[in-house]
């Protein structure tokens, strides 16, 4: 499995963040179910390559799992892992699965829906609706401070 994984020019955590940064633009570029998917697996897949990484020390790893857990990493997990369904609802009645939000919708009658722009995911995890982009752009920023920051971390340790 490894030598598969080598010849397709993954072989560190690295190698797996460069392509979730590639994701995180295309997602940027276009919201899309597509885009959400490539993006959390990705990144739910990156959290585990960080413990079987040699090349970075136990002290970023340990710092690492601790930033992702209060990232809300678990949801993506259980997208991942396709565990849980994540189910928006309206004064009770459910509505859709993982909601997409186009730009109006005249039938929801609840005008914090309302979206003028570009369309909106959304999810209903632990009775709180929270916005799907958020959750990625907060996991993604943890990745980019383990990968691009020169000081692996000294930043983090302050917070």
């Amino acid at each position: 499995m490894n030598n598969i994984i080598v010849s397709l020019g993954f072989e560190k955590s690295r190698d797996l963040y460069f392509k979730l940064k590639h994701d995180y633009k295309a997602l940027k570029s276009k919201e899309s179910g597509n885009n959400y998917m490539n993006f959390i697996l990705c990144a739910f897949h990156l959290s585990e390559w960080l413990d079987g990484d040699s090349s970075l020390s136990g002290e970023t790893k340990d710092m690492a799992k601790a930033l992702l857990e209060e990232n809300n990493i678990e949801l993506f997990k259980d997208i991942a892992n396709g565990r849980k369904h994540y189910i928006l609802t309206i004064n009770g009645k459910v509505i859709t699965k993982d909601e997409f939000i186009s730009e109006f919708n005249y039938n929801m009658f609840d005008y914090s829906k309302i979206n003028f722009g570009k369309p909106l995911f959304k999810v209903v995890q632990d009775d709180k609706e929270i916005g799907l982009f958020e959750e990625c752009e907060k996991i993604y920023n943890v990745y980019k401070d383990i990968f691009e920051k020169d000081d692996n971390f000294k930043k983090l340790k302050a917070r």
